[in-house]
């Protein structure tokens, strides 16, 4: 009975095999049609693409869903130390970038009960969620700088670790992002 069945199965697991490596090689078909158009049409999202971790489709996808940087400079905020108005600023910009991202924790609580454990917040745009976390996972995977802040993140709490330190990665991140594109300029690694 084995022995009738072994070239059956050899057979599928061949077959599966095949259909992977077709898959991978559309895959990579599709990944250099993105970086052709990258190079040839939005030269900013090289940018983002220098950074290890990233790439050209994921650097691609954060620059499309994040859009024009300077709608989020239009408007006032209020500023609490100086009980005035002023213009917003690129910290400012980096904020409501994490927050169109859904990349923070609303608040639960009720009355006096404050809640140790909080869910993240569900509202935002969820491919740009993805695509930031996506890269944050890389980032973390090849620059030193971010792989200490996710271990440090990762050995705060006892719950939920690599959700919770890849999110806060990612929420790091944010601030790269936004500078690289608001200043038009290439990722340098830091030095030292």
């Amino acid at each position: 009975m084995e022995a009738a069945l072994a070239e059956p199965v050899q057979r599928v697991l061949d077959l599966t095999l095949q259909h992977i490596a077709d898959l991978e090689a559309l895959i990579a078909q599709v990944e250099q049609w993105i970086a052709d158009e990258v190079q040839a049409h939005h030269p900013e999202v090289l940018n983002l693409a220098g950074i290890l971790g990233i790439g050209p489709v994921l650097a691609s996808g954060i620059a499309a869903e994040i859009g024009d940087l300077s709608r989020f400079f239009h408007g006032q905020k209020w500023d609490k130390k100086r009980q005035r108005f002023r213009a917003k600023n690129l910290r400012d910009v980096e904020d409501a970038v994490a927050k169109l991202a859904g990349l923070w924790w609303p608040p639960a609580d009720s009355g006096d009960f404050v809640a140790q454990e909080r869910r993240m917040a569900k509202t935002g745009h969820r491919y740009l969620r993805y695509y930031l976390i996506e890269g944050a996972d890389g980032r973390r995977r090849y620059l030193p700088e971010y792989a200490a802040f996710y271990a440090r993140k990762y050995r705060e709490v006892t719950k939920h670790q690599h959700k919770r330190a890849l999110v806060l990665t990612a929420r790091k991140s944010v601030g790269l992002i936004v500078g690289l594109l608001h200043r038009n300029e290439a990722y340098r690694a830091q030095e030292g």
